[in-house]
Order: structure tokens, then C-alpha cells, then sequence
């Protein structure tokens, strides 16, 4: 009898429906119910969740075409066919905001699968963001949108279907294969991470220990292309405008209060960039901060004065957090640096010293003439 009640409870298990996604995770759009062990249903690295893209990724559920009406999660509800137009598929990242690139004035919508569904209707819309809270607003995006994000707790962004857009292609391109100019190098690749807030470096884990992380993913697709260069290595830069106003938290330096321009790099922080750099096949480019340019003209203008340019640089900042990278020995990850980046076109500095190790290069940003 007992062996009779398990076969029973078995076989209801294996033929349970779930019609209305109670039991599971309901995607945005409606469209497919994902395992409740997903613990979300679809967007970004869906697949690294536990389950798998199978059973928490709306794209691969739509090709298992389990409907809900005679299967539990994952399942495909009831009118879910999905798939690009009208919202039917939304790729969404929840707690990010897309800045500018407008195309349209924003429009009341319900939630984030409406927002969806109100930027495949219009053509112009490449990506779209969700305002969530009282304002309940989608904002139309071009193609330039991911360019410029930042953390927002209250706001959805993402695009219409399971591929981001393309970029549209020049209408007419000419290829002209002549004669060798230069030769290149070992390495033929250099790829950027810049500090600047709307980057959003500093909440973005790109520790590469845990291998479902962003940065753990990021890394082995960043070392498939340090592999094929004929060095084994890609060349990562870290700098840009963000890094010209970098506090660096080693030695004897601490943190002063962040502003919209000046952020802190601590040893946790600095020690996940490593490793991933590591992880990566790449050597680092470092863009040494050299803490000018917008805090100081702003305190300037505060002060009813000038910003006093040109001046010495005070290096000591800098070799702090080379020490340390020394004495932990990791500084055969640094390739070398970059002194005068993006600053340069705020002021012109003067290195009291030389940073030690490795060789000191002019900044990718238009410096002002002398």
C-alpha cells in the first residue's frame, strides 16, 4: 500500500501544471515561469544561476515549449510564445540606470515588461529604462545607452529580445590594402576599465575567484583573446578620467570624503583587479591618479581664486600602492604606467620623482600645448 501511495505522489509531482507561475518565477514580460531555485527568471548571466539556462533563461525555456498548463517551472505560460517584437523577450538588469541618449520623452507605464513592450513599438528605441517607484516612467534609449549607466536601486534597463541591438554599419566602407607602414607588436590588443563612477567600477564585483561571478565570466572571455596573441597576453589599461582623481588606501594614506569626481581604490578593491587581470591572460597598463583637475577647480572657484597650475606632483601617493603591489609580489602584472592621462587637459604636472619599476607613458587624452 505504502509502495502504491509513493508511485502515486510520484507520478503527481512528475505531471504537476503550474498555469500561473505560483510555484515559480514569473519572467517580466510574462512569458515563461522559471524554476523558483533560480532565484530570477531571465536577464543578464541567466545561465550561471542554479538550474542553468534551462531552467532560468526565458530563451531556452520558449525552445523547450513545456507549457504551464500541463507541466511545473520551468514552462512556457499561456500566450508566452515571446520572442523580439511587442515585448514578448526582454533582457533586463535590474538596479541600473541608463543616463541620456533619449529618443523619445519618457511615458507612464505599468512596470518594466510594458517598458518593454513600449520600445519594440517604437523603432527609434534601441534600449530602455524602467523608473520604478512613485514615477512608474520608460525612457526610450538609443544604441549609445549602456555608454553611460550608474547604480539605481529604483530603475530596470534592458532591450527588446535576448541579443543586445547592433550597432548600425557605416553606409559605405573602402578597404585599401597597401604596403606595410609599421609593423605591429606581440601585442594587438588593449582593452580599457576606467574608475569614473558612471562606469560603475566600484560596485561591479570583478573578483575572479568565484567562477559564476561577472568577473569570473568576464576573465575567461578577456583570456581567449590573451591567448591568440603572440605574446600569450592581452594588455588591459586601467586609467581614464576616473583614475586621474584616485585616492590610493595603502601605507599611511586614508580615504577622504567621495565626491561626484573623487573615489577611494582600497587593497580589496585593487586585489580583485589584480586577479582579474590575472585570470584574464592580460598584463595591466596603470593609469597613476594624480588627483587633479575637477575637485580643485571647483575648491578654487569656491575660494574666489585660481586653480594653482601648473604645480609639482607629489608622487608619494603612488608609490604607496606600488609598494604594495611589490612586496605582495604581484607587480609582474603591472606592464607598465601611464603618468598625465586625462588630467592633462586640466593642468600640466611635474613629477618630483620617478615612480619605481617599469617605464612612464603619455596619457591617451589631448594634453593642452605648453
Amino acid at each position: 500500500m505504502m509502495a502504491a501511495l509513493l508511485l502515486a505522489a510520484a507520478f503527481a509531482a512528475a505531471t504537476a501544471s503550474d498555469p500561473t507561475c505560483a510555484h515559480g518565477i514569473k519572467y517580466a514580460d510574462g512569458s515563461v515561469c522559471c524554476a523558483a531555485a533560480c532565484g530570477r527568471c531571465g536577464g543578464e548571466h541567466c545561465s550561471a544561476l542554479p538550474g542553468g539556462a534551462a531552467s532560468c533563461c526565458g530563451g531556452e525555456i520558449k525552445k523547450a515549449a513545456r507549457s504551464c498548463a500541463q507541466h511545473d517551472a520551468p514552462c512556457v505560460l499561456a500566450g508566452g510564445g515571446g520572442g523580439g517584437g511587442g515585448g514578448g523577450n526582454c533582457t533586463l538588469q535590474a538596479g541600473v540606470e541608463f543616463l541620456g541618449n533619449d529618443v523619445a520623452p519618457p511615458r507612464p507605464v505599468k512596470d518594466e515588461a510594458a517598458c518593454c513592450a513600449s520600445c519594440a513599438t517604437d523603432s527609434a528605441c534601441r534600449f530602455f529604462t524602467y523608473e520604478g517607484g512613485v514615477n512608474g516612467l520608460c525612457h526610450h534609449k538609443n544604441t549609445d545607452a549602456p555608454d553611460y549607466s550608474r547604480h539605481n536601486a529604483t530603475c530596470t534597463s534592458g532591450y527588446v529580445g535576448t541579443d543586445p541591438p547592433t550597432p548600425p554599419a557605416p553606409k559605405d566602407v573602402a578597404v585599401t590594402v597597401g604596403a606595410t607602414i609599421s609593423p605591429g607588436g606581440d601585442n594587438h590588443v588593449c582593452w580599457n576599465i576606467d574608475a569614473s563612477e558612471n562606469r560603475g567600477f566600484f560596485w561591479r564585483n570583478l573578483s575572479a575567484v568565484q567562477p559564476t561571478s561577472l568577473g569570473a565570466q568576464l576573465a575567461r572571455q578577456a583570456a581567449a583573446i590573451g591567448e591568440a596573441q603572440t605574446a600569450g597576453f592581452s594588455l588591459l589599461r586601467f586609467g581614464g578620467s576616473g583614475n586621474d582623481y584616485l585616492t590610493y588606501a595603502f601605507g599611511n594614506t586614508r580615504c577622504p570624503p567621495r565626491s561626484t569626481y573623487k573615489q577611494c581604490l582600497n587593497e580589496t578593491t585593487w586585489r580583485d583587479l589584480l586577479s582579474f587581470t590575472a585570470a584574464s591572460k592580460a598584463k595591466m597598463i596603470f593609469g597613476i591618479s594624480m588627483n587633479t583637475g575637477e575637485d580643485l577647480e571647483m575648491a578654487a572657484a569656491e575660494g574666489g581664486g585660481a586653480a594653482p597650475y601648473p604645480y609639482p606632483w607629489d608622487p608619494t601617493n603612488a608609490r604607496e600602492i606600488l609598494q604594495w603591489t611589490i612586496d605582495n609580489q604581484l607587480d609582474h602584472l603591472i606592464f607598465g604606467f601611464e603618468l598625465v592621462s586625462c588630467a592633462a587637459t586640466h593642468t600640466r604636472a611635474r613629477a618630483r620623482t620617478t615612480p619605481p619599476r617599469s617605464t612612464v607613458e603619455h596619457g591617451l587624452c589631448e594634453e593642452k600645448p605648453e
